[in-house]
């Protein structure tokens, strides 16, 4: 099997529609290929934890950089391109909860 990772290059989000997008290139093999993906916030919080973790002289949360539009909301956005470790195994962005059947 082989192994899937993601090297990111942006990582954004508009509070308005609480929609987060993460942009990068994929690696599986041989193969690359520029991709861009919607995660939620627990993803968002996994890589940014990664992120860190590889990262120690770089502060990711204060690497964030935002702007405010006309109706206060704000457009976040992490340029990772220059980070020494941007790149996260796709196991990593799995989304691990549980699904729940309720019964009536």
């Amino acid at each position: 099997m082989r192994t899937r990772a993601i090297t990111i290059t942006e990582i954004s989000l508009y509070t308005a529609t609480e929609e987060i997008s993460l942009k990068g290139t994929v690696h599986e093999g041989q193969l690359s290929f520029d991709t861009c993906m919607f995660i939620n916030s627990t993803q968002l919080n996994k890589i940014i934890n990664q992120l860190q973790k590889e990262n120690e002289e770089t502060d990711v949360h204060a690497s964030f950089k935002s702007e405010c539009d006309h109706d206060g909301n704000l457009f976040m956005w992490l340029d990772t391109r220059n980070y020494a470790h941007a790149s996260i195994s796709m196991e990593q962005l799995a989304n691990e909860q549980k699904q729940l059947l309720i019964r009536a």
